[in-house]
């Protein structure tokens, strides 16, 4: 999703082997995603959206490492471990629950 005022660029990566989802086999997947362009300031925060699927088997936590530049080039590496002072987003990938059939 790009929100007003900045702009996105993606990058894939080949995958091998492929993810196979419902039959269908996807052969790349995105690695990195770039927002650049819009205006932050740096006493407020903003939500930047990503969606995916993930494997059926995937269990535990998913790090999604982050660069956040500034705009005075002050940089921030938020891929540290969950107990470092700058930890990286984790998604805590649990099994799937069905409906119950009505």
């Amino acid at each position: 999703m790009v929100k007003p005022g900045w702009t996105i660029a993606t990058q894939d990566r080949r995958l091998d082997p492929p993810f196979v989802r419902h039959g269908i086999a996807f052969t790349q997947s995105m690695a990195l995603v770039h927002w650049n362009g819009g205006s932050l300031p740096s006493t407020l925060f903003d939500e930047f959206v990503i969606k995916g699927i993930v494997s059926e088997q995937a269990r535990g936590s998913l790090a999604f490492p982050v660069l956040q530049v500034c705009q005075n080039g002050q940089q921030y590496d938020w891929s540290g471990a969950a107990d470092s002072a700058q930890p990286a987003p984790l998604l805590e990938i649990e099994p799937g629950r069905h409906p119950r059939p009505r």
